[in-house]
């Protein structure tokens, strides 16, 4: 994957139909996919350097838990 990015970082990045057709997945897929083996110590820094400028890191959004609503007293309570 990371030989693919190196690959067409001089052209900017890859064009979206040769992602698909590689590797099955949408660029915004792909670029998750990539920096994912980036924080698991599967691609080193010094190539990260190299490829970064075309295909940057998504942005973290943080897990947001869905709130948790309060049972109403007057509710049978859910069977165990």
């Amino acid at each position: 994957m990371y030989e693919f990015a190196l690959k067409w970082t001089p052209f900017g990045r890859a064009p979206a139909e040769e992602i698909f057709e590689r590797f099955g997945m949408k660029p915004a897929r792909f670029m998750n996919r990539l920096w994912q083996m980036v924080d698991d110590g599967h691609i080193g820094a010094d190539l990260v350097k190299n490829f970064a400028g075309a295909f940057p890191r998504p942005p973290q959004f943080p897990i947001r838990k869905s709130p948790v609503r309060p049972r109403d007293p007057g509710s049978p309570m859910p069977p165990s």
